[in-house]
């Protein structure tokens, strides 16, 4: 055969690449004539269609959907088209069918009656990344040979990428971001498979989407208090608006999500609040430990390794932080994807059949999650050559116990020890209390899913980003054997996450979250009564949702609510930060106090200053007319509009817009309340200002 085809599977995608003689590669165009089309299948009106059509269904929870194909395929999940019912693991093989048959009438010119024995002898090559396992992989080849490719063949490109971005000795480690995943496969030599795959589950976005995408959602929240939007079931859609915001330059973002509960819904982004939520972040400070940990757990040194990123790793945001830490770091570049395509379809080309299928190999894969909190290594029960075994290898001798101290701050804590013998030490960490004292023998291999940090330096640094008590137990390991310290605990409470204060005349209301905590301590103080305190607790109340009744004639409210985490031995619960809020329940007065021009040099720029003695209840709108005020303002469009929270109550705030004149005749402004349902709620005065 002069010609050989690839299709190159990922966890979420596939691409379709062929050569045919001695020109180069080149990709079959699929879905809407894309090069990488998504891994997902609609099954409907007898017709099975792949790629973003099933994405958007499967966003609509439509039932036809598949996406997620690879875990699909060890259930027994079925679907029916054109009167059959077929396993799912078909979806692929009859999915890509029309694909196949058509670049053998196309390019190779095969007629419709030799279709099927074109399709028996065609050289098809199934190339998998490596985060997808040998089991899998091989059950997909078993499917398309058994529908009649029977000269289907599993390969590798590996050997070919190494070659083409570091022709070395050294070993590599391929870091793959796909979804909010991180693949890392290792592999000590370019012509061997992997020795192992680690995946870090929850660091594989760059963090400034989740920010931003969490941004995104407590606006819109902030504008339509009385919508109920399930965030995760949205995540998709909020993170896919994040990343349009964040590569806006504009410093006001608006935007509109129609979300998955049916409803379409504006929001406003200020971008400098963004950016300040960005730069406080330490979601980027996570990734780089979490690899250094896999890293060390398998014995490995960062410094003989070459790291290959590849997904949404490769990109500028990480490949920045990795040249941070790491000395040898390659982004795969288009261009170099194009040279590792064109030799690797080179080679199979010219094996003349001789290209081996991918055989099984011992490799372990670890998954390690982020949902436990910020502390994250590989689970005891899965041991790596660094962990010892405490019936193993023994001297018979138990090392000296280490001491911890703990030094606890607001937002850090901060853990030092004392080891006063030789050996290794480590630290595990977990939700409950270990069941050993100072000077105990302890085989980590019994410790559950206590989780193992690596000391570095003189200290360990814990954010305190999580609610509840965690224990910390020093071992020191010495020739096999381990010895038990005192272990320390630390209590961490944050503030109830997701929490949405309003009230009107009669009722106070509140939404929270119950992540974690056990209950929540709610105050209510209105300006003309007493203070109300309420406490709450998930088992009595799993309703994130309540109200409290205000006294008649109160001209404002102050609504607070706190976590309540309960503390070691049952002495009582520690509470978290208040998050409060004062509302005014009578019309909040807006000075429109006078406007600017911008200068000589700036003429169309104006800055406009309002001030207000309380909170207001929502944002202001700008709007200009020429010649006359602006008036019908439902149908005009503002030329700005300033976020509530911008506003600060008893300071002049000042506006600043552009707006480009037509005539040179008085130029009018008016303020009014941003949201049309809260325009009673405010007076403006004046309403209209003008300027000539």
């Amino acid at each position: 055969m002069n010609y050989a085809v690839v299709l190159h599977i990922t966890s979420d995608s596939i691409k379709f690449l062929y050569m045919i003689g001695k020109n180069d590669f080149a990709y079959y165009p699929l879905d809407n004539d894309q090069l990488e089309m998504p891994l997902a299948f609609y099954v409907g009106n007898d017709r099975l269609q792949m790629g973003n059509f099933a994405i958007e269904r499967a966003r609509e929870k439509d039932v036809n959907a598949y996406t997620h194909f690879l875990d699909l395929i060890d259930t027994d999940a079925h679907f029916t088209i054109n009167g059959g019912t077929f396993p799912v693991d078909k979806l692929l093989v009859q999915g890509m069918e029309p694909y196949l048959s058509s670049f053998l009438k196309e390019k190779i010119f095969i007629s419709e009656s030799e279709i099927d024995v074109a399709r028996s002898e065609m050289p098809l090559f199934l190339s998998f990344s490596n985060e997808i396992a040998g089991e899998k992989a091989r059950h997909v080849c078993d499917t398309f040979f058994d529908y009649g490719y029977k000269a289907t063949t599993q390969v590798s490109i590996n050997e070919s990428l190494f070659d083409i971005l570091a022709n070395s000795s050294r070993s590599k480690m391929t870091v793959t971001g796909r979804g909010d995943s991180i693949f890392l496969s290792y592999f000590p030599d370019k012509a061997q498979p992997a020795q192992f795959t680690t995946i870090l589950e929850g660091y594989g976005q760059d963090p400034r989407i989740r920010v931003g995408a969490n941004y995104i959602y407590e606006m819109i929240y902030a504008k339509h208090p009385g919508i109920v939007i399930n965030k995760e079931n949205n995540w998709e859609l909020l993170t896919l608006e994040a990343q349009q915001v964040i590569k806006s330059n504009n410093p006001v973002v608006m935007g509109k999500i129609t979300f998955k509960e049916g409803v379409t819904l504006d929001y406003m982004v200020m971008k400098i609040k963004l950016n300040a939520l960005l730069a406080n972040d330490s979601g980027s400070q996570n990734v780089l430990p979490e690899i250094d940990r896999a890293i060390t757990n398998n014995g490995l040194q960062a410094s003989q390794i070459d790291f290959i990123l590849d997904g949404t790793m490769n990109s500028e945001y990480f490949v920045s932080l990795f040249k941070q830490r790491y000395s040898f770091v390659l982004p795969i570049s288009e261009l170099a994807k194009n040279k590792v395509w064109n030799q690797f379809l080179n080679k199979l080309l010219n094996a003349d059949g001789d290209v081996p299928i991918i055989t099984d190999s011992n490799t372990e894969t670890i998954v390690i999650s982020q949902s436990s909190g910020p502390i994250n290594q590989t689970p005891i029960s899965h041991p790596t050559p660094n962990t010892f075994s405490g019936n193993s290898g023994m001297t018979g001798r138990l090392p000296m116990p280490a001491t911890l101290h703990l030094h606890d701050g607001n937002g850090q804590a901060v853990i030092t020890w004392t080891k006063t013998g030789v050996g290794r030490l480590m630290i595990f960490c977990s939700e409950s209390k270990f069941n050993y004292g100072k000077g105990d023998s302890v085989d980590i291999n019994n410790l559950g899913s206590a989780t193992n940090i690596t000391p570095r330096g003189d200290q360990i640094v814990i954010e305190k980003d999580f609610c509840g008590q965690r224990y910390y137990l020093p071992i020191v390991e010495d020739g096999g054997m381990c010895c038990a310290g005192d272990q320390i605990s630390l209590l961490s409470v944050l503030p109830p996450q997701g929490v949405m204060l309003d009230c009107n005349t009669a009722t106070a209301m509140l939404r929270w979250e119950w992540n974690g905590i056990d209950g929540v301590r709610i105050k209510v103080k209105p300006n003309n009564g007493t203070l109300q305190c309420y406490d709450l607790f998930e088992a009595k109340n799993p309703m994130n949702n309540t109200s409290y009744s205000i006294p008649p004639n109160a001209a404002s409210v102050e609504i607070a609510i706190a976590s309540l985490i309960s503390e070691e031995g049952g002495n009582g619960y520690a509470e978290s930060d208040y998050i409060r809020k004062t509302f005014s329940l009578q019309k909040v007065l807006v000075n429109f106090i006078e406007i600017k021009k911008g200068g000589m040099f700036s003429k169309n720029k104006f800055s406009l200053f309002v001030s207000c003695g309380t909170e207001l209840p929502c944002g202001l709108s700008v709007f200009a007319q020429e010649g006359s005020f602006p008036i019908d303002i439902d149908h005009l469009q503002p030329i700005t509009t300033v976020d509530k929270s911008l506003i600060m109550p008893g300071a002049p705030y000042e506006i600043a817009l552009t707006y480009d004149r037509r005539t040179k005749g008085e130029l009018f402004f008016r303020i009014s309340a941003a949201e049309a349902d809260k325009r009673d709620a405010i007076i403006v005065n004046p309403e209209f200002k003008s300027i000539k």
